[in-house]
Formats: C-alpha cells, structure tokens, sequence
C-alpha cells in the first residue's frame, strides 16, 4: 500500500530544495536555484584544501588513514568557514497553494511523521541539500515547514 502523506512530503521535499533552500557557489552539486555566492578569496582557499585530497584520491592512496584524517578536516573546515558562515542556519517555508489543504487534511488526521519522513527522504535524495527537515508547524491558518541547517 502506498503512504500518501509519505509520498506527498517526498514531492514537497524536493519542491523546496530546489526553489527555496540554499546552496553555496562552493558545493559540487547545487540542486537549488537560490544560491548563495561565497566571496572568491574563501572559494579559492577551499579549492586549495581539496586539490592535496584529490591527489591523494587519484593516486588510488584514498584507503590511507592520511587521506580519510584529510578529508574528515576539509570537510570540518567546510562546515565551519562555509557553511556555518553563508548559509542561515533556520529557514521557514509557507505552505500555500492547493497543497495547503492537503497537508492541512494530513495534519488532521494525525500523519505528521509521515510527511516528514517522506520530506527527510526527498532532501537525502538530493545529495545537495545542507538542511534536515525541524517541524511542521500550524499557526493561525497557515501551515510552515521549519529547516534547520546540517552540523557535523
């Protein structure tokens, strides 16, 4: 049987990352049309970063404990001088539109979890999102998805 609320948090989660959610001018793989530029001097350190990774990883040396100490730093260094920088750390999107009423309907009948999982898996698909799904939130009539931005 197919999880309708499931299904329909999957299509929502993929609507807003790619038309509200950011990305940054540094990640290899943008699946948002709201990117966010990061300013070249960052942009080129990063690139510096990850030429002495890619080095390591074509000389087929990416099973060495110095490759995977390097990565796991350039990706902490990524978080915190990119990430954590350029990017907000909350993001609230308005429900609106014809979707409004089914997920309102969903809600009602007790299938938020539902919609989150479905949500959860349609941001994990993109493999470009840096934003986990927070709450679904009911205020005054208006229905709003609540992210917050991935930490290590």
């Amino acid at each position: 049987m197919v999880d309708i609320a499931g299904e329909i948090g999957y299509s929502l989660g993929w609507k807003v990352s790619s038309k509200v959610l950011p990305n940054v001018s540094t990640d290899p793989i943008t699946v948002s049309n709201v990117e966010v530029f990061v300013p070249i001097k960052v942009k080129t350190q990063w690139e510096k970063l990850k030429e002495k990774e890619w080095e390591l990883f074509y000389d087929k040396k990416h099973e060495m404990p110095e490759y995977k100490k390097l990565f796991n730093d350039n990706i902490k260094w990524y978080y915190k001088n990119i990430l954590e920088v350029y990017l907000p750390e909350e993001v609230m999107y308005e429900v609106k539109d014809e979707i409004k009423q089914t997920i309102n309907s969903l809600l009602d009948n007790n299938l938020k979890q539902e919609i989150i999982n479905g949500i959860e898996s349609a941001l994990w698909e993109t493999d470009g999102c840096h934003y986990n799904i927070d709450n679904i939130i009911k205020k005054d009539n208006n229905i709003y998805l609540k992210f917050n931005r991935s930490t290590l």
